[in-house]
């Protein structure tokens, strides 16, 4: 099992904590989460899930890092850049 830290979301764009920090990081990742379990009816822990759930689960939520940072906005899977 893998866990998703939030180091590793940071490092799918290139950024540093001082950008987004871990606590932000970690809504982030629950956010990513819960919307994958929406699409799949899976129940997915970002703690303790496969490589293939937390590549997901990495990818989104450094979208939604991506979003925060640039001052767009992310709901789910869509995303406006800002």
């Amino acid at each position: 099992m893998v866990s998703v830290t939030p180091q590793s979301v940071r490092e799918r764009i290139n950024l540093t904590e001082s950008a987004v920090s871990d606590d932000v990081v970690n809504r982030f990742v629950a956010d990513a989460a819960e919307t994958l379990e929406l699409e799949t009816g899976l129940t997915i822990n970002p703690l303790g899930c496969t490589e293939a759930e937390a590549v997901a689960i990495r990818n989104l939520a450094a979208v939604y890092c991506g979003a925060y940072i640039t001052g767009g906005t992310s709901n789910g899977l869509s995303f406006r850049v800002g």
